[in-house]
């Protein structure tokens, strides 16, 4: 099972879009595969967590740290556990998201980014 880490290069692409305003494809921040990702926040239950993407190898009752927690998946395994900056990244919360999953500006909140999956529209 992967370990819960910090993400330094999706941290730096998420901060990019809001600085720049210019959406870019996650696939481009992260350098394993990856078909699927889920995005959590403080306070997720890991029986919900779990329950969407199957075993994380996370530990407590609930998710407890500050950042984002983003669940990748490849072949419906978990492969990446990454902790994005707190308060900078929003989207569909506990929604299987595909590999073509974008960062992208938002435009009601400049200082965070939006999770977005545009072939799910």
């Amino acid at each position: 099972m992967p370990q819960l880490q910090t993400d330094q290069a999706i941290d730096d692409l998420v901060m990019s879009v809001v600085n720049t305003g210019q959406a870019a494809a996650l696939a481009g921040a992260t350098d394993f595969a990856w078909d699927q990702v889920a995005l959590f926040y403080e306070g997720t239950p890991l029986e919900y967590t779990e329950g969407l993407v199957g075993k994380t190898g996370l530990k407590d009752r609930f998710y407890a740290s500050s950042p984002s927690l983003l669940v990748f998946l490849a072949g419906g395994e978990t492969v990446h556990l990454a902790m994005v900056g707190p308060d900078r990244l929003r989207g569909p919360f506990g929604v299987l998201l595909g590999a073509g999953t974008v960062v992208t500006p938002n435009p009601l909140w400049p200082q965070v980014a939006l999770l977005d999956d545009p072939a799910a529209q």
